[in-house]
């Protein structure tokens, strides 16, 4: 049995809504919404562990279509941030276009009809014009491949797969990892174990948050104040604009974070050895920096320890290191996602039958991070390179919806058979991407999760939102073949 559909987007967090709504108003309605859950979120809804927020304030890391003047604090948690989208989510009516519980897991691009063929989990079959894929980066987590993982007795979750079930009161917990989940995480759960003992594979630069509460006067302006809203979203938007400058290599303002990061350390530290085990070896900028002001004063805590060796093996009730052993009866796994693995396990086929995991082995790539030369009316939102390391992911959403839907619109009403990215267009944007990487602290000799394992940053965004909002406020149709 196969479903036709003119487009289909695939998921529907901050990505699939914000694409959905911007085909709405360009009066182009004929879209199907394929969630493999049974409600809407993407990463808000899976990823509901102790102390789970963002770091970028909730003002400016949300859409500007739809704004929200009740945040109830600077950074809202993941609560309140998951109700937002689904408020949004219902505001457009896009349940009415959405199939819960419909996973994608392949999808072929037919030369001769000029459609796409998915196909679910289950085998139903569907038709398209247009596909659209808004997955995100941080969507599958990755399980550290340590020996003896699986037949560890006790307990064993990811921190984006929290078990709330499991009863961590009294109990010695290892938390393997210290990245951005981790140092939400151990605040929250601190007081409640027995002991907790953080395996640290190398240290981050945290800097403190902000992240007060708003007053009641506060609160009235943002609601009421005619304009105050948007001048508070755009002063949001310059000062951490400005804070890519913190990403160049060896750049005054990464010295002055680098400063700040350990005036912090000595003020919340008070033993030395502790400190140099929380100094990272790696210019400031080099892995993600890290937002916290309770991580450090956590993990001072008598039933705390923190672990510096590399992790040997798992036994039926320990961790083990070079150096010694520790009983556990549970693990947390805050180890982070596949996040250069983009779109996979979905398996997609477009022109002469490319496999897009094939085209990408060598480390994945897109032209504006949006389309792939020989894979005709396909289009990706956060894909390949449009990540950001200062600034709010929602910028540049919203920004491959407004350029992904002036696209999809030319396909119709040009009746094109399919359009295609340039072979020529998409190699000189991505060389230019690589150029540009070389500025920055992420190619300055640490391993993060932008690089995949042959160093290739496929992650990351090299330069303002600015440039890249200005690159992509409308297409450039030479750069695409017509059919």
């Amino acid at each position: 049995m196969s479903l036709d559909t003119e487009i289909a987007i695939i998921g529907t967090g901050f990505s699939g809504i914000s694409m959905a709504v911007h085909l709405q108003k360009l009066k182009m309605n004929q879209f199907t919404i394929f969630e493999k859950s049974d409600r809407v979120g993407g990463t808000w809804r899976e990823n509901t562990y102790p102390g789970s927020a963002c770091d970028i304030p909730s003002y400016l890391y949300s859409f500007s279509f739809a704004p929200n003047r009740n945040w109830s604090k600077r950074n809202a948690e993941q609560p309140e941030i998951l109700e937002y989208i689904e408020k949004v989510f219902k505001k457009y009516h896009l349940d009415q276009q959405t199939l819960f519980q419909k996973e994608i897991v392949k999808a072929e691009f037919d030369d001769s009809q000029g459609r796409w063929f998915l196909t679910d989990q289950e085998g139903m079959q569907y038709r398209c014009k247009v596909l659209i894929t808004c997955c995100g980066q941080l969507s599958r987590p990755m399980l550290p491949p340590i020996q003896g993982l699986k037949t560890f007795q006790g307990e064993v979750f990811h921190s984006a797969n929290w078990n709330h079930d499991y009863d961590l009161k009294g109990k010695s917990i290892g938390i393997i990892g210290n990245g951005a989940s981790a140092i939400q995480i151990v605040p929250r759960i601190v007081k409640d174990v027995k002991r907790l003992t953080i395996f640290q594979r190398s240290a981050h630069w945290i800097l403190p948050k902000l992240d007060p509460s708003f007053s009641q006067p506060q609160k009235f302006m943002l609601a009421h104040l005619p304009g105050f809203h948007h001048f508070y979203r755009w002063y949001l938007y310059v000062t951490h604009e400005a804070r890519f400058f913190g990403l160049y290599r060896g750049s005054i303002l990464a010295k002055w974070y680098q400063h700040r990061v350990q005036q912090q350390l000595k003020k919340q530290i008070t033993c030395s050895e502790s400190r140099k085990l929380l100094i990272p070896d790696y210019p400031i900028g080099c892995k993600r920096t890290l937002i916290s002001s309770e991580y450090y004063s956590a993990i001072q805590n008598s039933n705390v320890y923190l672990v510096n060796s590399p992790i040997s093996k798992i036994g039926q009730d320990a961790i083990y290191t070079l150096q010694s052993s520790y009983t556990v009866d549970g693990i947390i796994l805050a180890t982070g996602f596949k996040s250069t693995e983009f779109l996979s396990p979905m398996t997609i086929t477009g022109l002469h039958q490319q496999n897009l995991n094939k085209v990408w082995e060598k480390g994945a790539e897109a032209y504006l991070g949006m389309t792939v030369t020989g894979f005709p009316n396909f289009f990706m939102l956060y894909g390949p390179n449009t990540n950001l390391g200062h600034n709010s992911i929602l910028l540049m959403i919203e920004s491959q919806s407004r350029y992904i839907s002036q696209c999809v619109k030319m396909i119709f009403s040009k009746n094109l058979k399919y359009l295609n990215t340039s072979p020529a267009a998409s190699l000189n944007y991505n060389q230019m991407i690589q150029r540009k990487m070389q500025k920055t602290a992420w190619t300055s000799g640490c391993h993060s999760w932008y690089m995949n394992t042959d160093g290739k940053i496929v992650n990351n965004w090299p330069y303002f939102t600015w440039s890249y909002l200005f690159k992509t406020r409308r297409p450039h149709w030479n750069d695409f073949e017509f059919c």
